[in-house]
Order: structure tokens, then sequence, then C-alpha cells
């Protein structure tokens, strides 16, 4: 039997490592690349509630959790940002699009938007994460697959939203955004 595991919006996101402790029976806080390693990749995760247990397998698990992909770079440069915290803040938008009666922005404005998200220094890959896999399997092209290192969007699919926004300052004009558009 797996057990369940229920996420409050109130509970901060910081229990998340002791909680998945409490669910492998481990009394000991989970390390942060173990947390990390389970969240990112399935199979370890699946690996670590099949062994639970099991107190040689555990302990073997916990104390060599998967080597990074190459993404380390990428995952430093994004803010942290939580599965969790991604979905929810996708869910508002989407929200907010449905009241809009799902509208996009003309293709100009989707071009000028995604055109200087190309020239930002935190347009980048995104880290190896479900999330992002999930997301990606609709992108025909690499570079709709990446995302703002500020905000943690999927950079080809915000621009088109007409009530998003970057979250990044002009550089050179006040109240804007890089968007040109006034920062909300």
């Amino acid at each position: 039997m797996i057990d369940q595991i229920t996420i409050q919006e109130s509970a901060p996101i910081e229990q998340t490592p002791e909680a998945l402790a409490g669910i492998l029976g481990i009394k000991k806080p989970l390390t942060e690349e173990v947390f990390r390693a389970a969240i990112d990749n399935p199979g370890y995760m699946h690996n670590l509630l099949a062994s639970k247990d099991t107190p040689a397998f555990i302990n073997y698990l916990l104390s060599h959790p998967p080597a990074s992909s190459g993404k380390k770079e990428a995952d430093a440069k994004v803010k942290k940002k939580t599965s969790l915290e991604l979905m929810a803040k996708a869910s508002k938008s989407i929200l907010k699009w449905s009241k809009a009666k799902f509208k996009t922005v003309s293709e100009e404005v989707y071009n000028q938007r995604l055109s200087a998200c190309e020239q930002c220094e935190h347009w980048q890959d995104p880290p190896e994460n479900v999330l992002y896999k999930l997301t990606s399997l609709t992108s025909k092209e690499k570079k709709d697959r990446k995302i703002c290192g500020q905000c943690g969007c999927v950079t080809a699919n915000k621009a088109r939203l007409p009530h998003e926004n970057c979250p990044v300052a002009h550089a050179s004009v006040p109240g804007m955004s890089k968007w040109m558009e006034l920062i909300k």
C-alpha cells in the first residue's frame, strides 16, 4: 500500500521533504539532492517507495541518488520553483485565460514578445523536471520549450496570453517590462 501525501496550500514548501521522509518511514530529513532527485526522476521515486520497508535498499538509494543530467547550470539559473508552485501558477493563468474566453494576442504582439524573450539573459532551457517534460510534448521546436529563468514559465506559451506580462523590468524604460508593456 502506498501512503498518500496531501500538501495543503498553507503548508510551506520546505515541509515537502519532511513529508516524503515520513512516507518513506525515514526519521532523518532528506538531503536536498535526494529530494530533488525523487521529484525529478520518477524511476528513483518508484524505487524509493518500493524499497521503503527494506532498510538496506532504502539506505543504499538514499546514499546514492541519481547523478545530475548535466542541467545543474540551468537549474541554478531558475529561481527555485517546485512543480507544485508551477502548477498553481499555471492553474491561475488558465483560469484568467478562460475568463477572457481563451483569446490570444495578435501574431504581431506574440512575435514581439517572443523576440524580447529570445534576447533576454533569463531565456534558457528548462531544468530536468517532470512538469517541463509534459509541457514539451506539444512543442514542435526546441525553442518552444525554453523558459524564463525568473518566473519559470514556458515563454512560447506565456507570450500568447493577453493577461500575462514579462516579470523583468526593461533596463532603460522605467515602469515597462522587457515586453515593452506596463509592469503589472
